[in-house]
């Protein structure tokens, strides 16, 4: 199984905060079409408005493979901070 969570406004968008896919050895790309059929997320991913993590670390590389137990979050760009 690979767990998928989803944070900010995408979370709204989908509608839910996590997904579990009862799939593994499939690209990151597929996982992404599997959650959002029109391909509206991937486009954004990307465009660079979403980023995707697998495992806790940012990846672009859509052709990665996701086995069982892989977690991926998809998540806005980053805003704000300290600047002082």
């Amino acid at each position: 199984m690979v767990v998928v969570r989803l944070y900010g406004w995408i979370r709204d968008r989908i509608g839910v905060k996590t997904i579990e896919l009862n799939t593994s050895d499939v690209p990151l790309e597929q996982i992404i079409m599997m959650i959002d059929e029109n391909g509206d997320v991937l486009k954004e991913v990307r465009d660079g408005t979403l980023f995707v993590a697998v495992n806790h670390e940012i990846t672009n590389d859509m052709k990665k493979i996701i086995k069982s137990n892989d977690i991926v979050a998809i998540f806005p760009q980053f805003s704000g901070g300290y600047d002082g």
